[in-house]
């Protein structure tokens, strides 16, 4: 056989390959998801931020910059098991709000028991209370039931679907005591152990650290001494997210940062006219800290905070370019960045200008212009922008239009990105077809309207208002022996500032972006949070955790002396707002299955009373939801609390649901006198856990019920 022949299929492969594929695209993706995490605060990260500081000077940019600020995220030190003398590591999952999965330090003793998907009928003839429950990873949330019967932990498998809805299901918003664990790589040995109900003992430690992050950006001048002057920054975020934060390769979420690469070394190569800064942002994930840190120190337009900045830092930016891009789809999205009405009317002359360029680009590349590029700022055809993503976005873009400055976003749409969140969105299960079409479109299209001398419409630009507002919080106990009033600052504290929802819907992530901010203070017990929002209505709580054993020691307190002086609640009102709430002394109490028995509501408020039935001058409690829900049903739920008191003393707790009243008595009622009938409390030094709370709720009202309707009968008995 001639050898011409041979090869001619494999050459004529070789170059197909090459116009589907930019090999540069490929390699950028395939280093980024090559770490075990790019989270912050892990090696995978820094390499990240440093290869791409690299790129930026090799590619020629001019003043690149390394800007450093500090996150908060949950930093595993160590989680494995031990049976017969053997060490199995594990990871520690996304904290409960704050609670992170660290258990004592003499571990966790217990029998693994195998659930399979969490079905009840699983566990016929097993004894849940006490031991460690072994689940497949789409178990929903049924592990919150089995936390309820006594389960002591949890260790999720990689067996069954690892899905971003799955993986947002397996930690909740509420700091309860229920550790949680992945098997990972481990998954079949823990589960033969757990089939033969082999007795473990566990270890764990995650700490919620202020770690170092980067923001890098460059500038590419550009050729016309006109143009040059209307600077567009392009940017993309480049860190990962995972509900086990160890295990955070992020493949899906390396496309938008991979992509920058790609066109970066198209315009070093062939200059643009007009200034491009190249900016790679980070903590995306956390309440996108790194944009909001990059827009606090250049994109400042309110005079307050604008006057802070640097003369040589401030960028007069034209337009802001973002990408939030992923491979479940070939199709991208032109958007506000905004649900907002009013975005939506000053942006549509962008719409109908990138439209214009995608006419042209498709027939250049030979795509469908109804798919390469579709319009989320103007409807067209009467599709609106909720059409194509499944649910809420929060792009980077975001902030920056709250800022008050110009931005769109190129968004990939009619994808789920169900693997972003997960330990499994690896570069195996990418779709790397998708991702490069959308890569040669956008260097495409950004070449043509960066080059355009029309680029900018007229827009009314006013409309555009820097809303962003900053909350210095300041977090102090009392010590009477030191000062009249509370005064003694709490370093190392966990703070979150709970914005109240205006509309009741269950936002813990969007797509992965966790949307509670959370910072840590310093030794002056102060922490700064600068993305809130003009008239935002919030909670803030704060919270001291003992890394040893990894319990909350200091919580807020809702009594008198506390929120009674010092509201928890406030109104960002002013542009600036220094708050100061007060912490105490306290232990922690974990509920489960906060649900009036008759309506099947969530429960929205807890009372918490002392064994003479009165409120305690201390006392905190924390539910899904930061004030009273309006009656209304809700598709989803977390119907699980905590309770806050101090040592040494018993509490009774009752539940309540907005009009309904009390709905849920934990009493912890014993059979026989008045005393004990209302109720002997859960005693705070024994009590981590009320288990079987609608039987412990049904036994203390069928006793107090029983003992009311005795005397009753009795005293009418007297009377006639």
């Amino acid at each position: 056989m001639n050898k011409k022949f041979f090869y001619l299929p494999a050459i004529l492969i070789f170059f197909l390959q090459s116009f589907l594929y930019s090999e540069g695209l490929n390699e950028y993706i395939r280093f980024f998801s090559s770490f075990p995490s790019r989270m912050p605060g892990t090696e995978g990260h820094r390499y990240s931020a440093d290869f791409i500081e690299k790129k930026f000077k090799e590619a020629g940019l001019k003043k690149v910059k390394k800007e450093t600020f500090q996150t908060a995220v949950p930093v595993e030190k160590y989680a494995y098991i031990v049976v017969d003398n053997k060490r199995i590591d594990v990871h520690c999952l996304w904290p409960n709000l704050v609670r992170t999965s660290t258990v004592p330090p003499d571990g966790i003793v217990g029998k693994l028991i195998y659930g399979g998907n969490g079905d009840l009928r699983n566990f016929t003839g097993r004894d849940i209370e006490g031991n460690i429950v072994v689940l497949d990873f789409d178990s929903g949330t049924r592990w919150q039931t089995l936390a309820m019967l006594g389960a002591k932990a949890f260790i999720f498998t990689d067996t069954g679907d690892i899905t971003r809805i799955q993986a947002e299901q397996k930690f909740v918003g509420i700091p309860v005591n229920i550790p949680r664990f992945y098997a990972h790589n481990n998954s079949q040995m823990i589960i033969e152990l757990a089939r033969k109900e082999k007795e473990v003992n566990l270890f764990s430690r995650m700490d919620w650290e202020n770690v170092t992050d980067y923001n890098i950006y460059g500038y590419l001048e550009g050729r016309d001494k006109k143009l040059k002057e209307e600077v567009i920054i392009l940017q993309a975020y480049y860190d990962s997210i995972s509900v086990v934060p160890s295990v955070a390769p992020g493949a899906s979420s390396a496309c938008g940062i991979s992509t920058l690469l790609d066109i970066l070394d198209y315009f070093s190569a062939h200059p643009p006219e007009r200034t491009v800064v190249f900016l790679a942002t980070s903590s995306h994930f956390q309440a996108r800290s790194g944009i909001n840190d990059f827009i606090q120190r250049h994109l400042r337009q309110e005079p307050l905070f604008k006057k802070r900045i640097l003369k040589d830092d401030i960028i007069n930016l034209k337009l802001f370019i973002g990408l939030d891009l992923s491979d479940g789809s070939d199709n991208l999205g032109i958007w506000q960045n905004s649900y907002e009405f009013y975005t939506q009317r000053v942006f549509a002359p962008y719409g109908r200008k990138f439209m214009e360029y995608a006419d042209k680009v498709s027939r250049y590349l030979g795509y469908k212009r109804e798919s390469a590029l579709v319009n989320g700022i103007s409807p067209e055809r009467g599709i609106i922008w909720q059409t194509f993503l499944p649910e809420k976005i929060r792009t980077d873009g975001e902030l920056v239009i709250v800022s008050g400055n110009p931005a769109i976003s190129f968004v990939t749409v009619n994808d789920g990105r169900w693997r972003v969140d997960t330990p499994s969105d690896t570069y195996e299960n990418l779709n790397i077809v998708n991702i490069t079409k959308q890569a040669v479109f956008l260097k495409e299209i950004l070449k043509v309207a960066i080059n355009d001398p029309d680029l900018f419409p007229e827009i009314e630009l006013g409309m555009i208002k820097d809303n962003l507002c900053t909350l210095n919080a300041k977090i102090v106990t009392f010590d009477p022996t030191k000062s009249f009033v509370p005064s003694e600052p709490v370093f190392n504290a966990v703070v979150i500032p709970r914005v109240h929802p205006k509309i009741i819907v269950f936002e813990k992530t969007s797509i992965g972006v966790r949307n509670i901010p959370i910072g840590i203070t310093d030794k002056n017990g102060k922490v700064v949070f600068s993305s809130l929002s003009s008239e935002d209505r919030l909670t803030l709580s704060a919270f001291y955790i003992d890394r040893e054993t990894g319990e909350i020691t200091l919580s807020p307190d809702l009594g008198i002396g506390g929120a009674g002086q010092y509201p928890v609640v406030l109104s960002m009102d002013y542009k600036e707002k220094n708050w100061m709430i007060v912490l105490f002394e306290s232990k922690t109490i974990s509920l489960t299955g906060l649900i009036d028995p008759q309506y099947l509501m969530q429960l929205d408020k807890i009372e918490i009373l002392d064994m003479a039935n009165s409120v305690p001058s201390e006392y905190g409690y924390f539910l899904q939801y930061p004030e009273f829900i309006p009656f209304r049903w809700s598709s989803y739920s977390e119907p699980l609390g905590c309770v806050f008191a101090r040592l040494h003393m018993k509490v009774k707790l009752l539940g309540q649901a907005g009009p309904l009243g009390k709905r849920l008595l934990l009493l912890n009622s014993k059979e026989g006198s008045k005393e004990t009938s209302e109720g002997i409390g859960f005693e705070i030094d024994k009590t981590d856990f009320v288990y079987n709370t609608p039987y412990q709720a049904a036994k203390d009202m069928i006793i107090l019920d029983t003992y009311r309707r005795e005397r009753s009968a009795h005293w009418a008995s007297k009377q006639i």
